[in-house]
Formats: C-alpha cells, structure tokens, sequence
C-alpha cells in the first residue's frame, strides 16, 4: 500500500477573492482535491468518486468530477467512473425527506403534524408516550427530524433482513424511553417507519416512490433501488477491509427508505444541484421545506447548548467552529456494509457564493473529513494536508496554518502549527503585491503558534499570507471585508 507523504506548508489555497464572480481554476481545484483524497484512496485500497458543484457566476453553478482507484481488488479492475453506481446507505433519508416535503405543500395531502395514526398498515399500532396525563403521539416531523424516540436499529443485528412484519411486530412491543419531540436520537427505524407512513398514503413501494417523487423529477436515471442487470455491471463491488460484500439488498425490505438507492456520481451531482437551490422549481417549496432548520441536534438530550441542528433528515453545523461559526454546512453522511457517502453544501455567510461536495466509496472509513476539506478549499479557508482518518498524509515534519475569522472585518488570527523546529516568515500583502505587515521572521519552535493581523486600517480587498520556510513558500488568500 503506498503512503503519500508531504512536508510543505499545508496552507495552499489559490482562490484570488471571496466575491460571488471569483472564478475557481479547474486545475488548481483538481490538484487540491487529488491531494486530499489521494491519501485515502492509497489508505484503503479505495474505489473513489468526487462530485463539486460551485458557482462560478451568481446563479450559474458548476460541476467537476474526480474518480481514483478501482472498482474491484484486483489488478485488472476498471477505474470508476461517472456512471460507477454506488450504494449511498442512509443519503437515501434524504430522498424520502423530499417526498415528504412535497406532500405537505399548501394545497397538498400531508402536514408535519399529522400523526402515524391512519398512515400505517391495519394491525400496526401508533406510538406514543404519556406526561402526566398528557398522550403525546409521534408525528412525522418526529420521524423525520430523528425525535421520535424510537431507537437507531431495533432489533439489533436485523438490518440485513429485516422483513416489514418483523419490523411491525417489534414496532408493537417496543416502549418509547421518552416522549416524542423532546430528544434527537438518530434512528434508520423512525425514518423507516415514514417510509412505511409516505407509501402506506401514496398506496405504493419504497423503490416506485422514490423514483417516480425524486429521481426521475431531478432526472437521475441511475438512481435506484431496484437494479437492473446493466446497472448491476456497473456496481461498485464493497469491501470491507480486503473482504467482498455480496449483493444482499434484496432481503432487506423494511429499511429501504432509510437506506436502499444506489446512485452514480452523474446522478448524485445533479442532486447536490438542486439541493444548493439552482432547480428550486421543479418541486416548488419543497426545497426550502427540507432544508430550513427543524430542531436542535441535542443528542438524547445530554447537549442543551449544542448548536447544530437538523431540518427534514438533513444535519446541518459549523464547518469549522473554531474559525468562523456563522459558517454553516447542511450535510448527510451514508454507510452500508462495504460501502460509505457523503453529501455537504453551503451559502457562504459574508458572500452567498453556493459551494457543495459529494463522495462515494467502497470502503468503511468516513468520507466527511474529505469533503470538509474540499469545502474549505473552495470557500476560501486555509486547508491542511492533515485529514482526519488519514493520519498517513501528513510528516511530522508538514507545518500546518488556520486564518480566522476570514473575511476579516477587525483584526485576524493566524494559527501556524509546526511539526518541528524551523525558521518561518509570515507575511501579509495587498492585491497588488506590496507589503502590509511582517507578522514573524524567525525560528519557531515545535507546536501552535498564533499571530494576530490588525486589519482596521486597511481598505477593504483581497489580500494574501505567505509562509515561507526554507525553500517552501506557500500563500492563504484573505478578504477584508467592512
């Protein structure tokens, strides 16, 4: 297995401004996406695809795609490609979501309040709990924001072949540790259970619905529950470690609303499209339906200060907290045996500028470090060669740098992290090339530095930090903006 090892400054970022009509370079996006992904791609032995979506000008969205390793273990195996179908495990929630977000427009048959009673099967009973003498039902705005209080997988060990009578019969007996609305507790079960509601008033299938509500609305040909024998040539095959994962789908019914598509890199950037609001009009209110924040991810209630949160099935929280909390992301991730997703978009706060990532591959190690990482690329953060789970990309020798908050409206923090020992000289420039301010110029010892950059007196306008370190010199764009 090869290892990718770097010691250059880990801050390398060429966009040249934050501004709506920033033009991206495909080249330039392409080297930083191959350098974050490629690490994992040697780690796991990966079949991989990567999907971007950005705006190149305001309204105009534009689609990239990367694709590395093979579909098989073996030596001869095909690279993948856009049309590699893939199983995206519980991205398929969001799917269902939208359903269930066209169903309660004005006009239509469903509200979010509505409860399971009358949308289940005869013989399925409805849940809900008692406070006081208070029955509090479960609702679908339950099921779909992850409170209704049913566990994440019950019976365990089941997912593989859990049949719709068992789940019902398990449903029945199972007593709710707390009352619906109150706690998230993430759940394939509640989200099966509105599968279950959605096709129970639909008087359809998982696999019909979802293709008939979504897929072929959206125009993804691809995406499926039920494959045919062409689509399942082009089947990524999932491994677990060097293991082969059988095509076992068929025997898993129950769960298929929580997570049974396959998809394709084609078919999944056209999703991420719409999601980042270039469509909105093909499902009319449907989209701001599904995205708009529901309820606090508190999870099980042992986080009352937590700031993420969760729309219809979609989480949403801080790209990164640390530098700039008004930076939010809406995400969801997927694993199946053998197989792991992820999808992520945001609105940049100062600029509006879109940006999205989705991954897919045939292994078990999460993909949302990858796609934080091409989001902070393409948003204007400094990146590092460090991506979590890839603890092989990265020397201990890599130096590591943050800038934040970035735009910059006061002053700026800039956090060097040195691996060992070495001389360093950080400096600020305007866009003309002139020198602003020397922030060091000197040794720097192993560790966390921090250098502040007192903006106030400066125009607003694209600047730029660079480090340079021997003969290693490598630049972070900035942005003040007033």
């Amino acid at each position: 297995m090869h290892r990718f090892r770097t010691a250059v400054l880990a801050c390398t970022l060429v966009l040249s401004t934050l501004s709506l009509q920033a033009q991206i370079n495909e080249d330039s996006l392409r080297a930083q996406v191959n350098r974050i992904v490629t690490p994992y791609v040697n780690k796991h032995n990966a079949g991989v695809v990567v999907g971007v979506v950005h705006e190149e000008n305001v309204g105009v969205p534009k689609r990239s795609y990367y694709t590395y390793g093979k579909t098989r273990h073996a030596a001869d195996a095909p690279r993948p490609d856009t049309l590699s179908l893939y199983h995206i495990g519980s991205v398929t929630k969001t799917f269902t979501a939208l359903v269930l977000a066209k169903l309660i427009q004005p006009g239509q048959s469903l509200h979010l309040e509505d409860t399971l009673n009358g949308l289940v099967p005869n013989g399925v009973q409805a849940h809900g709990s008692s406070v006081g003498s208070i029955w509090i039902p479960i609702r679908l705005i339950d099921l779909a924001t992850h409170t209704s209080s049913f566990p994440e997988n019950y019976p365990q060990g089941a997912r593989d072949s859990l049949t719709y009578e068992e789940m019902y019969t398990k449903v029945n007996n199972f007593d709710l540790p707390r009352a619906p609305g109150t706690c998230y507790e993430y759940s394939n079960l509640g989200v099966s259970m509105l599968g279950v509601a959605l096709t129970h008033h639909l008087e359809t299938n998982v696999a019909t619905m979802l293709t008939n509500q979504v897929c072929d609305v959206i125009g993804m040909p691809d995406t499926r529950i039920d494959l045919n024998e062409e689509q399942l040539s082009r089947r990524v095959i999932p491994y677990v470690g060097n293991d082969s994962v059988s095509f076992h789908k068929p025997t898993w019914p129950a769960f298929y609303a929580a997570g049974g598509l396959y998809s394709s890199i084609a078919d999944m950037t056209k999703y991420l499209e719409f999601m980042m609001g270039f469509r909105p009009e093909i499902m009319p209110g449907a989209l701001d339906s599904v995205r708009i924040m529901r309820r606090q991810n508190n999870d099980k209630c042992l986080q009352p200060a937590s700031i993420d949160s969760v729309g219809l099935v979609w989480q949403q929280g801080s790209l990164h907290a640390a530098e700039d909390p008004s930076f939010r992301t809406t995400w969801k991730d997927g694993a199946v045996v053998g197989s792991v997703s992820f999808i992520a978009f945001a609105s940049h706060p100062q600029t509006g500028k879109r940006t999205g990532v989705v991954i897919m591959a045939n292994d078990t190690a999460s993909l949302q470090p990858l796609a934080n990482e091409i989001l902070r690329y393409l948003n204007g953060f400094a990146v590092t060669t460090s991506v979590a789970g890839n603890a092989d990309a990265t020397s201990n020798d890599a130096l590591a740098c943050t800038a934040y908050p970035n735009p910059i409206s006061n002053t700026a923090t800039l956090v060097v992290n040195v691996g060992t020992p070495k001389v360093v000289r950080l400096r600020i420039f305007d866009e003309h090339g002139s020198l602003v301010a020397t922030l060091h110029d000197g040794a720097l010892d192993a560790g966390s530095h921090r250098f502040t950059w007192d903006a106030r007196t400066h125009a607003s306008g694209a600047y730029t930090c660079t480090m340079e370190s021997g003969a290693d010199r490598t630049t972070v764009p900035l942005r003040v903006l007033r």
